[in-house]
């Protein structure tokens, strides 16, 4: 007579079924669903790394126009903060462009002299041009260049001094000057916005 063994703990841990007899394999099921996992994760990646380079190209335009820009507003605050008063070369304040009197040199010749300075946004260009002639100059010769790029847009504010116990202006020379400058390297880069207050010290009168 056979006697059958039975394993007795095996039943008890499998709650009484049988298993098979060799290595367990994936159900369709199951491999779905990893495959759904994998693309879910590299659809996350691939948008953190494009995020990441569209971040990484605008920090790259920032840095070059904002660069740019400060080199300019350097300046233009510079000639600002030296401008002088002369009755028949008076200071010119617009909203967009300024007109100045200072000290005027050419490159080419060396000379240097008292002069008319203007700043102006050529719109059509997008430039921030510096313009610069000699006082009482026959030649009327007028030198142009261009201090910066992809310029949107050039403001200026003007605070004029005020003639105690009489309530005009002094000089027409103005105490301090707010410039605004914004910059914009490509259409769908970010605008970097320059902003400087400069003192004058011609326009404070004692």
């Amino acid at each position: 007579m056979k006697v059958l063994e039975v394993d007795t703990f095996r039943l008890e841990t499998t709650g009484g079924r049988r298993l098979p007899a060799g290595p367990h394999a994936f159900t369709l099921i199951e491999l779905l669903v990893v495959t759904l996992l994998m693309g879910i994760v590299i659809t996350a990646i691939g948008a953190c790394l494009g995020a990441g380079l569209r971040v990484w190209d605008a920090a790259q335009h920032f840095g070059t126009a904002e660069s740019d820009g400060l080199v300019a507003m350097d300046v233009v605050c510079r000639e600002l903060r030296n401008t002088v008063a002369m009755q028949k070369n008076p200071f010119l304040g617009e909203e967009a462009q300024v007109t100045m009197a200072g000290l005027v040199k050419e490159q080419e010749t060396g000379r240097s002299g008292l002069g008319t300075i203007r700043y102006s946004l050529d719109s059509s260009r997008r430039v921030l041009v510096r313009e610069s002639w000699f006082y009482q100059d026959e030649d009327e010769r007028v030198r142009r260049e261009s201090l910066a790029a992809n310029v949107v847009d050039l403001r200026f504010l003007y605070h004029m001094p005020v003639e105690p116990g009489h309530g005009g202006v002094t000089n027409g020379i103005p105490t301090r000057v707010d410039i605004t400058l914004a910059m914009q390297e490509s259409g769908d880069a970010p605008v970097v916005e320059l902003t400087r207050s400069v003192e004058i010290a011609a326009g404070v009168q004692p």
